[in-house]
């Protein structure tokens, strides 16, 4: 059986344990449901589109986990004992990469759980078991479960996101995540002499314009197709009709710009960044396998201007540290909080030999007669001929 992937993997509402408490924090649930309008409006002044809060993705929000990311290549067998679990449950997976699939990581998963929330008794955290061993780099599954805890303690760590000891960093999500407002990553718009929120206005007006106006034009009526069939994240009791709908989702709209650095430039400040804009909306429905069409939709989508050029989607990152798809590894937040500590640097002795080389009065390893700075003069191993750089 071929492993799941994110793009190959089927959705369906057994998918969902919708029985399952899940934790979950007014902070970070950005796309809950609205909240009605204040009681002493008169319905005969109200907009209600006016009043209903579009709460804007906080920062450190993790962008990209769905049902089917989650468990990506998780054993089907172990996928279904999981599902069965009561009680509070959610997920855990390694900062900068990397599998939880040893004891050794399991057993300091647990101490720093137990440790962090001052628990008296271990949590359970079970590794998973991949369908098949894929070969490339840094391969799913990622998550493991956690378990026996209270639906407290299970939200407590939903709320600080992550753990972090001084070998050891962990991120938590919930089991069954809410669909994520992050949409794509846009490049090609041109601004002469703009500030970077004067360039968020001018393309959150693209966008808008491009996917809610126009009657008649592909794009937007793919939208109000797509949306007609798809809004079981709408409070209909407050918005009852496809207008108002679109209006909502329009209104939703965040733009963040990033200036994107050449991996070279990242942090020494030297480098010109180029610009980027994300795209954010409140997700119309919960349906993951559906949120996932959405977002192809609006990423095949040109947002062409008058006179800005035309915005595209540049590509979806995969943060190297927390995962996160709105962001490269280089522009990660987590590591700038409190109590986050990054790994430990690997040793190279052939990096080492690179940045501190011998001094030639002492060739390290030689005899009096100096065979060693011999062979450097031949180039083998040495930094001209890079082969000691490209194994590391």
């Amino acid at each position: 059986m071929a492993a799941r992937t994110a793009e190959e993997a089927e959705l369906s509402d057994e998918n969902i344990d919708r029985s399952a408490p899940r934790p979950r924090t007014e902070k970070n649930a950005n796309n809950a449901a609205p909240a009605p309008p204040p009681d002493d409006l008169q319905e005969k002044d109200l907009d209600v589109i006016t009043y209903l809060p579009t709460p804007p993705p906080e920062p450190l929000d993790i962008q990209g986990w769905d049902t089917v990311s989650n468990l990506e290549n998780v054993h089907p067998a172990q996928e279904a004992k999981w599902k069965a679990v009561t009680g509070a449950k959610l997920l855990t997976y390694k900062a900068y990469g990397g599998k939880i699939e040893e004891a050794e990581d399991i057993a300091k998963i647990q101490d720093l759980i137990k440790v962090s929330l001052g628990l008296t008794t271990d949590p359970t955290v079970a590794s998973p078991n991949p369908l098949e061993n894929l070969t490339r780099r840094d391969p799913p599954p990622f998550c493991a479960l956690v378990k026996n805890l209270s639906p407290e303690k299970a939200q407590e760590l939903i709320e600080r996101k992550f753990l972090s000891s001084k070998d050891l960093t962990v991120l938590f999500i919930p089991y069954t995540p809410p669909a994520y407002p992050f949409i794509t990553t846009l490049k090609g718009f041109i601004f002469i002499n703009k500030t970077a929120q004067e360039t968020e206005e001018a393309v959150a007006d693209a966008v808008a314009e491009t996917l809610f106006d126009g009657d008649g034009t592909e794009t937007a009526t793919a939208v109000r197709r797509f949306v007609a069939n798809n809004k079981d994240n709408i409070p209909t009791i407050i918005i009852n009709n496809i207008e108002d709908t679109l209006r909502y989702l329009r209104k939703s709209i965040t733009i963040r710009r990033m200036d994107l650095k050449k991996r070279e430039d990242i942090g020494t400040g030297e480098g010109e960044g180029r610009p980027a804009w994300n795209l954010y909306m409140y997700p119309p429905t919960q349906d993951h396998k559906a949120m996932r069409t959405w977002r192809l939709l609006i990423r095949k989508t040109t947002f062409v201007t008058e006179s800005n050029g035309a915005g595209r989607t540049h590509k979806i990152f995969t943060c190297t540290t927390c995962r996160s798809t709105d962001h490269p590894g280089g522009m990660c937040l987590f590591p700038k909080e409190n109590g986050w500590n990054d790994p430990t640097p690997t040793h190279s002795q052939t990096l080492e030999d690179l940045l501190n080389p011998t001094p030639r009065g002492n060739p390290r390893g030689t005899g009096a007669r100096g065979r060693g700075i011999r062979a450097s003069s031949r180039g083998r191993g040495s930094a001209g001929r890079g082969r000691g750089y490209r194994g590391e």
